[in-house]
């Protein structure tokens, strides 16, 4: 008995083409993921019609960039330019976006996901996209982080050591209670860069230095120096 393939190979080129572009179309169709696709220059052509339902947005609306329509307002320039990057340097696209769904108005995560097609030259004919809804995991993800972090939070608070945070530029943006009370200053007043002001005089320069070496090369910060303790002696 002759296979599908089997047959779909006897069939005149165009006729083939035509039955497994309809079967490629069917299974966008019933799969429950948003699908569209865009000429090469990023231009949106078509969507499939789960994202049409969801978005409440026909395809006259969607085409071109209309597609930012349906992303959250705050999202919008972003999706965007991460969208022409992509298709300016033929690099995949992979972004995680709000977009608004219609049953309810409310912004639900996705993730788009869209990649080139290229002809046999590696010239890009087209793009695919398909997008992904993850809201109820990036939920469970953040809810799972913000409770370790409130957990870590709590440790560092407890313990005898003074512990301090910092951005990747350097400023400080954590110190646990053991440094207020040990300086006699408020977190306020000793954040991002103040925390120079407990320093010995004549160690500030150093520890400057030393702690933006260690920004700049990713090195570990290690020096001995005084500080000044909430009595003015330093220690």
């Amino acid at each position: 008995m002759a296979s599908d393939q089997d047959i779909i190979k006897s069939l005149p080129r165009e006729y083939a083409d035509q039955l497994h572009g309809a079967r490629y179309r069917k299974l966008i169709e019933i799969a429950a993921h948003g699908v569209w696709s865009a000429r090469a220059a990023g231009y949106l052509t078509y969507c499939s019609q789960w994202w049409l339902d969801y978005t409440g947005l026909d395809m006259r609306a969607l085409e071109g960039n209309g597609w930012t329509q349906a992303v959250h307002p705050d999202h919008r320039q972003p999706a965007l330019s991460a969208w022409l990057t992509s298709t300016a340097t033929g690099v995949d696209c992979e972004i995680e976006i709000p977009v608004r769904r219609a049953s309810d108005g409310l912004y639900r995560w996705h993730l788009i996901k869209g990649a080139p097609i290229r002809d046999d030259n590696a010239q890009i004919m087209e793009w695919i996209v398909i997008a992904t809804e993850i809201h109820d995991r990036r939920q469970a993800t953040e809810t799972v982080v913000s409770e370790t972090e409130s957990r870590l939070r709590l440790v560092l608070d407890s313990i005898p050591q003074k512990i301090f945070t910092a951005r990747p530029n350097g400023e400080v943006d954590y110190f646990n209670p053991q440094w207020s009370a040990f300086t006699g200053l408020s977190f306020e007043a000793i954040r991002d860069w103040g925390w120079t002001q407990f320093i010995h005089p004549d160690d500030v320069e150093i520890n400057v230095q030393r702690w933006q070496a260690a920004i700049d090369t990713g090195q570990p910060f290690l020096l001995q120096h005084r500080l000044r303790r909430a009595d003015r002696a330093y220690r």
